[in-house]
């Protein structure tokens, strides 16, 4: 065997090239090798591609790390958006400074009439860079309580419910959180309280938007039962006891497409039915999938649920008592159903614009809020669901009303209406002449309030065995 040729053509160890053939150079080599081996590198590329591609819908569908993450950083990118928020003013928020996800400055302004004897509330342990909230309360208001829900920045707490007397004065607070459990959760920072009721002997019930957990604390605050999941938008308690609210149980994800019912006293869990049971109940309503059939992820959203009451059934001809009035904003529907069969009874899209918290009452109709999404004004619709007539018992250009999202309403017994419009950091009443009876503005400073999220009126007698609370330390 002759002697192997090196590199260079001499004999001795060394690697074998290929010929380059007379004229070739090394750079038309290194030419036709980058050639053979682009397709090589393309293949390799994609494999990563589909590698990471399957790893992420693994991880997405078994929703381990780092998809909280993911989430968390998702939700903190699309919240600064929508509420119009820079990144320094969110960052701040997010640490525990300057609630700027909570402050509002209202879309559509409103007179804060100098005419009225405003009172400015004394008594509670606020942040002192908070102005105190200014409550307006005319001597033909409705005799009763009225119950406060949202964010008050505290100094210990951001969010709490306050509850005024018949005379307009402080009778009580509550700091309320969501984040003193052992599962994940959101600070309360970045959760919206949204959802409240209150028993007899003082006890609130309450759930947060983006919270995990839905919980009872009794008159004097301390914490009566907690059950996990993500409840959200409504906590409804009527007077046959029924417990009603949206969310999931049992995961630490904020949000869920149930619909529960919950023991009020112990917060056991008595029923549940997944929205698609409902749409699979009725695939003769054809109107469920508008906006699913277009890829839109939040195709329903759905914000209210309530019971039908024994008292008030007489007064609807077509329901019975214990049927569920729900409400889905995307698709602006509002409707009944039987909650065994899950038959919808009647149902009205269109009417109103993003609406929440639809209500039965003692007439025979249902109230809505009616949000009016980006047309500068919302009112409260009422509408017959016999003869679907409706009307306007609170048209938003009388009181430069506007929340364009969120918000409750009450009708009380005397035919007033008492309105959280919760992106203008107010609630007010408006009594049958369309006079304003009561207001309070949630003031943070010169331009900004914070939100209210609910306002509920009790009547005088309201309450009964409310428990002695022990003195504060010190």
């Amino acid at each position: 065997m002759g002697p192997a040729l090196n590199s260079a053509g001499g004999s001795g160890g060394g690697i074998l090239r290929p010929f380059r053939g007379p004229g070739a150079s090394a750079l038309d080599i290194d030419d036709n090798d980058k050639r053979r081996r682009w397709p090589i590198h393309v293949a390799g590329y994609w494999l990563v591609f589909l590698f990471a591609f399957a790893l992420g819908m693994f991880l997405y569908a078994r929703q381990i790390w780092p998809y909280g993450l993911v989430q968390e950083i998702g939700a903190f990118l699309q919240e600064t958006e929508e509420e119009n928020l820079d990144l320094a003013d969110a960052i701040a928020n997010d640490l525990g400074g300057v609630p700027g996800r909570h402050l509002i400055t209202p879309r559509t302004p409103f007179d804060r009439d100098p005419g009225r004897d405003w009172v400015a509330l004394s008594g509670l342990p606020l942040r002192e860079e908070r102005e105190s909230p200014q409550v307006y309360l005319s001597p033909d208001a409705l005799p009763g309580y009225r119950l406060i829900h949202g964010t008050f920045a505290f100094e210990d707490r951001l969010h709490g419910a306050v509850l005024l007397g018949p005379d307009g004065d402080v009778v009580r607070h509550w700091r309320i959180t969501q984040e003193d459990v052992e599962w994940d959760h959101r600070p309360d920072a970045n959760v919206v309280p949204h959802g409240i009721d209150i028993t007899r002997n003082g006890s609130l019930i309450y759930a947060f938007d983006g919270g995990t957990s839905i919980r009872r604390v009794s008159w004097c605050g301390e914490q009566e039962w907690i059950v996990k999941g993500g409840f959200h938008h409504s906590v409804d308690l009527n007077e046959d006891g029924q417990l009603w609210s949206w969310g999931q149980v049992e995961t630490d994800r904020p949000f869920g497409a149930w619909m529960i019912r919950l023991d009020p006293d112990t917060g056991a869990i008595l029923q549940k039915m997944h929205l698609r049971e409902l749409i699979n109940a009725n695939r003769d309503i054809a109107t469920w999938g508008i906006l699913k059939m277009m890829g839109i992820d939040d195709a329903w959203h759905h914000n209210d649920v309530e019971a039908l009451s024994a008292a008030q059934a007489g007064s609807y001809p077509d329901f019975e008592a214990g049927d569920l009035l729900a409400s889905y904003r995307n698709i602006n529907l509002v409707f009944v159903f039987d909650p065994e069969t899950q038959r919808v009874k009647w149902w009205r899209q269109g009417l109103v614009r993003r609406q929440h918290d639809p209500d039965f009452n003692d007439r025979g109709t249902i109230s809505i809020y009616d949000n009016n999404t980006d047309r500068g004004l919302s009112r409260i619709v009422d509408i017959d669901p016999v003869s679907y007539e409706h009307s306007v018992p609170v048209p938003g250009e009388d009181h430069q009303f506007y929340s364009f999202r969120r918000g409750k309403h009450q009708e009380l017994p005397d035919g007033s209406w008492l309105i959280a419009s919760t992106e203008q950091g107010r609630a007010f009443e408006v009594g049958p002449g369309g006079e304003v009876r009561f207001e309070f503005l949630n003031v943070y400073d010169a331009e900004r309030f914070l939100a209210v999220s609910e306002a509920l009126w009790l009547p005088p007698d309201w309450f009964a065995d409310l428990p002695e609370c022990p003195a504060p330390p010190g």
